[in-house]
């Protein structure tokens, strides 16, 4: 699963792991038992600003909870397999920097996660 979401960590109250889990439990209905996966830190824009986006991989999720959104979200979960989502970047349908970014990163760190699988066929 390739979930992408910008979210707000108020100081000292959780760490960016737990804050994704809850966002994707509550935005998505989506659970893992397996933890995060660290894709990377990136500065927006290191000359003029200081925030930074930690962009994040979760696998082996499912669809375990309704959505829990916030009064003023309205989010519509659409799954896709990473061949469409690959086809839709290279027509541009999707173009989201970080989006993009969080999928490149992705696919060295699913094929070296599911190494050991894919080598026993």
């Amino acid at each position: 699963m390739l979930y992408l979401n910008s979210i707000y960590i108020p100081e000292s109250l959780t760490t960016f792991e737990e804050a994704i889990v809850r966002e994707v439990k509550e935005e998505t209905g989506f659970i893992s038992k397996t933890l995060p996966i660290l894709l990377g830190e990136f500065f927006v824009n290191p000359a003029t600003q200081t925030n930074k986006v930690i962009s994040y991989l979760i696998t082996e999720a499912e669809l375990l909870t309704k959505q829990d959104l916030d009064d003023t979200e309205a989010i519509d979960v659409h799954l896709i397999n990473l061949k469409t989502m690959n086809n839709m970047i290279k027509s541009g349908e999707i173009n989201q920097l970080f989006t993009v970014s969080a999928y490149y990163l992705s696919k060295d760190k699913l094929a070296s996660h599911f190494e050991p699988v894919l080598n026993q066929y």
